[in-house]
């Protein structure tokens, strides 16, 4: 899942300041501290479903978005239901991915 976020400024032409100003640069620092807060009590609050939540689907369940399968000599089993997402971990600047781990019958993670 992507979020967007506008950068900082205003309207060009009405309100516009130097996209370069040390005070737009603040207040964008300041702002990204916060979404990775936002992010993680989203993922804990939906259980991960947020992360595949569309406009069509607005209230997926954490299985929805996850599909695990143990491939065995016994055929393939699901484990989907058995997946729990973990928090976000800050790849770069603006970039976070989201582990998750699933467990089959042998304990195996």
């Amino acid at each position: 899942k992507v979020f967007k976020v506008c950068a900082c400024g205003g309207l060009d032409g009405v309100m516009s300041s130097s996209s370069d100003s040390d005070e737009d640069k603040e207040l964008q620092t300041e702002q990204r501290k916060l979404y990775e807060t936002d992010i993680k009590h989203m993922i804990r609050n939906t259980a991960g479903a947020e992360l595949c939540a569309t406009h069509d689907h607005p209230r997926p369940s954490p299985s929805d978005c996850i599909r695990a399968f143990d491939h065995t000599y016994k055929g393939d089993v699901d484990l989907s239901d058995r997946a729990t997402v973990g928090d976000p971990v800050q790849k770069s600047r603006l970039h976070w991915v989201v582990p998750y781990n699933v467990k089959d019958d042998a304990g195996n993670a």
